[in-house]
C-alpha cells in the first residue's frame, strides 16, 4: 500500500549529535570558570604568603632593633665618677639614631631618678620591674601605657652592674608611634596598613602610605619583645586588579557567549535544512504519486478498448 506523502516524517539527527556539542560547551564553560577561579585563588594565596613573609621580616627587624638598643643602653657608662654631661652625650647620640626611643632615664640603685633626657615631667618607675631586673640580671620590658598627649609608650629596664652588684638602671622609653614611623620601611607601608594593637585589638600605633582602605584579609603576629599582649597586624590595601587580568576575564566570557551563539545558530540552520529536506521529500512524494496515478489510469482505458 502506497503511503501518502504527507505521512512522511521529517528526518531527525541522532541524539548524540546534539548532545555532543552541548556537552562540549558545558565543559568549556566549566573550564573557563575553573581557570578564573584557580587563577584568582593562586593570586590570593601568593599575596597572602608574601604578606606573611613581610610581617615576619618586620617582626625580626624590630626584635633586632630592640636587642641592639639593649646593648647600647648597657654600654652607657654609669660609673661613680660619671658626670651628667657624659650621660647626656651618650644618651643624645642614642636618641638621635632613629631607634624609636623617646626618653632615656638614669636611675640609681634604689630606683631614684638621677637624670633623664630629654628633660620631662616625672615618669612612673615600676618597682616590680626594678626587683625583677635586679634578680634576673637582664633587661625587662614593661606593659605599654598612655601619656596625656595620647602617645603610647613601653619601657625597657636595663641593669648596670659594678663589682658584681647592681649599681643602677637605664630605662629606655619607646614611643610606639615613633617606633613604627622609623622602623617600617616605605615599601612595606605602600603594601599594607601596619598597626600595633594590644591584646583586645585596640590600635596603639599605625602607619599607612596610601589612602586606600585596608581589607579584612590581614595577618597578625605577636610582638615579643616587648610582649605583654602586643600584636603586629598588617592589612593589605584594596587595590584594583590589573587591567590585563580583567581584560582576559572579559575575553573569556565573550568567547563563551560567542560559542553559545554559534551553537544556537548552527542548530537553527540544521533545523531549517531539515525542514527544507522534509518539504522536498513531500514534494517529490506527491509528484511520484501523481505520476503513478496517471500511468494506472491510462492502463485502465487501454484495457477497455
Amino acid at each position: 500500500m502506497l503511503k501518502s506523502p504527507f505521512d512522511l516524517a521529517p528526518p531527525h539527527p541522532s541524539g548524540w549529535l546534539w548532545l555532543l556539542p552541548r556537552l562540549a560547551f558545558g565543559l568549556f564553560i566549566a573550564t573557563v570558570v575553573g581557570l578564573l577561579w584557580q587563577s584568582n585563588r593562586a593570586e590570593t594565596e601568593e599575596q597572602r604568603m608574601t604578606m606573611i613573609s613581610d610581617v615576619l621580616w618586620l617582626e625580626q627587624d624590630l626584635r633586632f632593633l630592640l636587642e641592639h638598643n639593649e646593648e647600647l643602653l648597657g654600654r652607657i657608662e654609669l660609673r661613680q665618677s660619671a658626670t651628667i654631661a657624659s650621660f647626656e652625650s651618650q644618651a643624645s647620640a642614642l636618641l638621635a639614631n632613629q631607634t624609636g626611643l623617646r626618653w632615656i632615664r638614669w636611675l640609681a640603685a634604689d630606683g631614684g631618678t638621677v637624670q633623664a633626657l630629654p628633660v620631662m615631667a616625672e615618669l612612673p618607675v615600676a618597682e616590680d620591674a626594678l626587683r625583677l631586673t635586679r634578680s634576673l640580671g637582664k633587661p625587662i620590658y614593661r606593659p605599654p601605657y598612655q601619656l596625656s598627649d595620647g602617645d603610647w609608650l613601653f619601657d625597657v629596664y636595663v641593669p648596670v652592674f659594678r663589682g658584681g652588684t647592681t649599681s643602677g638602671f637605664l630605662v629606655g622609653s619607646y614611643s610606639l608611634q615613633r617606633l613604627v614611623d622609623q622602623s617600617v620601611p616605605w615599601w612595606l607601608a605602600e603594601r599594607y596598613r601596619i598597626v600595633i594593637t594590644d591584646s583586645s585589638g585596640a590600635p596603639l600605633a599605625s602607619r599607612s602610605k596610601i589612602e586606600a582602605p585596608p581589607t579584612d584579609a590581614g595577618y597578625q603576629l605577636s610582638f615579643d619583645p616587648p610582649g605583654h599582649g602586643l600584636l603586629i597586624q598588617a592589612s593589605p590595601y584594596r587595590i584594583p586588579r590589573p587591567l590585563v587580568g580583567r581584560l582576559l576575564s572579559v575575553a573569556l566570557v565573550v568567547l563563551a557567549a560567542v560559542v553559545l551563539w554559534s551553537l544556537w545558530a548552527l542548530r537553527r540552520h540544521v533545523h531549517k535544512r531539515l525542514a527544507a529536506e522534509h518539504a522536498l521529500l513531500e514534494e517529490h512524494g506527491f509528484r511520484k504519486a501523481m505520476e503513478n496515478s496517471v500511468q494506472a489510469g491510462l492502463r485502465a482505458r487501454d484495457l477497455s478498448d
